[in-house]
């Protein structure tokens, strides 16, 4: 696939999947071998973990929104700069609901081949997310 057909079906996977909380469609962009090289914690590193990540993500936000603020394309691969935002209204890894709202930035790599994700690097600010929820906290900073 061309790049600018690799970021049209990012587009596309973010919309109809991730800001529609369709987890179903996962099986429909995702390759049957794909590999999540950046899991959540406890999740395996699979399409079943990654279906449990969101599903977990959902639950404990049901408003949770993805923006692409940049996405750059080059042979097979798609890097996405994207803004996460919610509120936290559901329990979350066993921590009860904050009911505050936060907003942080993901860096992601795709790798996609035969128009399918097959790999997947992700770097997002857990950190950040959860100091807004305030779960978090460093001494002497407010």
């Amino acid at each position: 696939m061309l790049p600018e057909e690799n970021k049209a079906l990012m587009r596309r996977f973010m919309e109809e999947g991730l800001n529609k909380h369709n987890i179903a469609l996962i099986d429909e962009y995702f390759a049957e071998g794909f590999v999540n090289h950046s899991p959540m914690l406890g999740q395996a590193p699979d399409r079943e973990g990654l279906k449990k990540a969101f599903e977990l993500y959902f639950e404990s936000c049901p408003d949770l929104q993805f923006i692409i603020e940049d996405m750059i394309a080059e042979e097979d691969k798609v890097v996405l700069r994207v803004t996460t935002r919610g509120t936290n209204t559901g329990p979350l890894m066993g921590v009860p609901p904050t009911n505050r709202k936060f907003e942080f930035s993901t860096i992601s790599i795709v790798h996609i081949s035969n128009k399918r994700i097959t790999e997947r690097w992700n770097v997002q600010d857990t950190f950040g997310m959860l100091q807004q929820l305030d779960l978090i906290s460093i001494k002497g900073m407010s």
